[in-house]
């Protein structure tokens, strides 16, 4: 009988004990699902809009809003403004900030395809000021007066996969930023998309952080990307920290990219091809600007003093691993100090319009400097350029070729491969300008010619050995068939450029690999 109490016993207590196990865990689930209703109200409301819904409603999926505004009104730090397919017309404005981490969010529904169209009525189709945590993601805009999108002292905003559609010759600009009473703070453009009007995307001064990543820019009456912040002489007021990397500029009427008064900019990884003047513009008192790996092809499509990269009115920039080809000039720097500039491929730049303003504009690379302090030249141009090919530049009817240096200016150029040019001179040199040239590569196969006019006493054009002992420049230079492996730029192993070159400080080629012992002559390590 004891023994049966003694079990009853422990039944009873294991059972109590199982209770309170079971209780306790009751207590942790709700608990738990309690903090994950909490956790999706701060996530926020999802709102939905729809072509036939009601402004009446409450916004609910089966209850949706008619018009995009209505549900920007609603929507507050953290909600989600879906919308569903159609073109809504009518212009949209922010008047509610997020917080950060809970941005008010507009968004496509599902795959939907989804259009403000402003129909020439209003100035803008998406529009917020001195607002904050704002996302944009596929929604896209046309047909405004003058900005599809238009965002004013904004901070911590994103655009992407968005496309805004202007006529070709409307005076419009697709996207503007620009500072408003605050600096415009932390703005992306991430797969965007800008087809016509007078700019793509346009940055006006006192914005800090903008990052303009892929999309395409195309068909502007002015420029792809336009990073303007006007000539301002306060400098404090400069746009700064840019980053463009991986976007496309094209067809535009004038530049794919320009700056101007832009102060720390990185350009990566873009292709600008086929504008009808520069491929990428940097001018105007620009500074502290990186443009590397890049593909600059087939832009000074409308002739006149054109180019793939040009830097003026400039200072401390460096341009690397890149490629400039099918171009009236590949590489042009003017008016700028302290450029850096290596790994560069630049070739076949033998466009002309056949015009007496254009018959001397054809060259691979091109440096000069004019007078200081006339039409904005700022300072005395210096340039290094070192580990490039420089190959089959120029035209018939072009005195300027390879290379041509002009005014005054200070000019190290090492390691370079310069040959086939097509033009009537090699080397273009006039003016008082000071050089130092060595350890190149030089070949063509005629005679090769050097214009060098310092002064009205000197005789041009005159033969390479004649140049080298005059001047005393590229005394270390090779003067032969440089080798290249077919179709391509690189070294044989027999090539004389193959550890020809001097040390300039570069530890990696043109594809990244590492630079063992003296360098190879050219963009490419054997």
């Amino acid at each position: 009988m004891r023994v049966k109490i003694f079990i009853y016993s422990m039944l009873f207590l294991i059972f109590n004990v199982n209770c309170k196990e079971s209780s306790i865990e009751q207590l942790s689930l709700a608990k738990e699902r309690s903090t994950n209703t909490l956790k999706s109200a701060i996530i926020g409301t999802k709102y939905y809009v729809d072509k036939y819904g009601s402004n009446s409603n409450s916004g609910t999926f089966l209850k949706p809003f008619l018009t995009i505004q209505k549900g920007l009104d609603a929507a507050r730090a953290g909600d989600t403004v879906f919308v569903k397919a159609g073109t809504y017309q009518e212009y949209v404005t922010f008047n509610n900030s997020g917080i950060v981490g809970n941005p008010i969010v507009l968004k496509k529904y599902n795959g939907d395809i989804v259009s403000v169209d402003a129909n020439y009525k209003s100035v803008y189709c998406v529009y917020a000021n001195n607002k904050s945590n704002l996302v944009i993601d596929g929604i896209n805009v046309k047909n405004s007066t003058y900005y599809n999108i238009l965002f004013s002292g904004c901070s911590n905003v994103s655009v992407k996969n968005v496309k805004s559609d202007l006529p070709l010759l409307s005076s419009a600009m697709n996207i503007k930023l620009e500072a408003g009473s605050n600096w415009g703070l932390n703005i992306t453009l991430q797969d965007v998309i800008t087809y016509g009007g007078v700019v793509g995307v346009y940055l006006g001064p006192k914005l800090n952080g903008v990052n303009i990543i892929r999309g395409k820019y195309s068909y502007a009456g002015l420029d792809g990307i336009n990073l303007t912040s006007g000539l301002v002489t306060d400098t404090a007021q400069f746009s700064r920290n840019i980053l463009v990397d991986g976007s496309e500029t094209s067809y535009n009427s004038r530049q794919g990219i320009l700056t101007w008064c832009l102060k720390k900019a990185t350009f990566r990884n873009f292709w600008s091809h086929h504008n009808s003047a520069t491929g990428i513009q940097i001018e105007n008192n620009s500074s502290k600007i990186l443009i590397e790996d890049f593909l600059c092809e087939n832009n000074s499509l409308g002739g006149g003093f054109e180019t793939g990269v040009w830097i003026d009115d400039s200072a401390d920039c460096t341009v690397r691993r890149g490629t400039m080809r099918n171009n009236q000039t590949g590489f042009r720097v003017s008016n700028s100090q302290n450029v850096l500039a290596y790994n560069l491929l630049i070739y076949s730049n033998t466009f002309t319009k056949i015009a007496a303003d254009y018959t001397n504009n054809s060259s691979g690379v091109n440096f000069y400097s004019n007078p200081i302090g006339t039409t904005n030249n700022l300072y005395i141009c210096s340039v290094k350029l070192y580990n490039s090919v420089i190959y089959n530049n120029g035209n018939a009817y072009s005195q300027r070729g390879a290379m041509s240096i002009q005014g005054a200016g200070n000019y190290i150029i090492k390691n370079n491969i310069i040959t086939q040019n097509l033009s009537t001179s090699d080397i273009y040199r006039t003016g008082t300008h000071t050089l130092i040239s060595d350890n190149n590569l030089i070949f063509n196969t005629k005679a090769i010619s050097v214009y060098y006019t310092p002064t009205t006493n000197w005789v041009a054009p005159m033969t390479w050995s004649a140049y080298k002992t005059t001047t005393g420049q590229d005394a270390h230079s090779i003067n032969a068939y440089p080798q290249f492996i077919n179709g391509e730029l690189k070294l044989q192993s027999t090539s004389p450029g193959i550890n020809g070159g001097v040390n300039v400080g570069l530890s990696t080629d043109y594809l990244g690999s590492p630079i063992k012992g003296l360098p190879d002559i050219g963009a490419f390590e054997y």
